[in-house]
């Protein structure tokens, strides 16, 4: 287990174990099918990797035209708080969750703006 924590400036959220990484990110309008995603992936999360997941952007900040963060659809979660092991674990629990509720996960770890995985709504 990688020894890395994430910051203690994070912002708390109803769902159990994620945090937000800024005041700005809005979590209320993501549609319930993607938030009740989001909760479990992050209960096996804390599970595994005993830390809270953190989410870097919802239904804010700039995205490419015909994002579905626009329409509340798409979040993007932190990757920088797994060690490199961490983050192929986590990466196959994605894919391994996501088919069966509609969901599509995006590895985006390699972009200029900032590693995280994008997951959204397929429908």
């Amino acid at each position: 287990m990688s020894t890395k924590q994430p910051g203690a400036f994070l912002i708390p959220t109803q769902l159990p174990h994620v945090y937000l990484a800024e005041m700005s990110v809005d979590l209320d309008p993501v549609a319930g099918e993607l938030r009740a995603f989001v909760g479990d992936v992050a209960q096996v999360y804390f599970y595994l990797f005993g830390r809270s997941l953190v989410v870097t952007s919802g239904k804010d900040g700039k995205h490419t035209g015909g994002s579905k963060h626009y329409t509340g659809k798409a979040i993007d979660v932190r990757s920088h708080d797994l060690d490199p092991g961490e983050q192929v674990i986590f990466l196959a629990i994605l894919a391994y969750m996501s088919p069966e509720k509609g969901i599509g996960v995006f590895d985006e770890r390699g972009l200029s703006s900032g590693p995280h995985w994008h997951i959204e709504l397929l429908n």
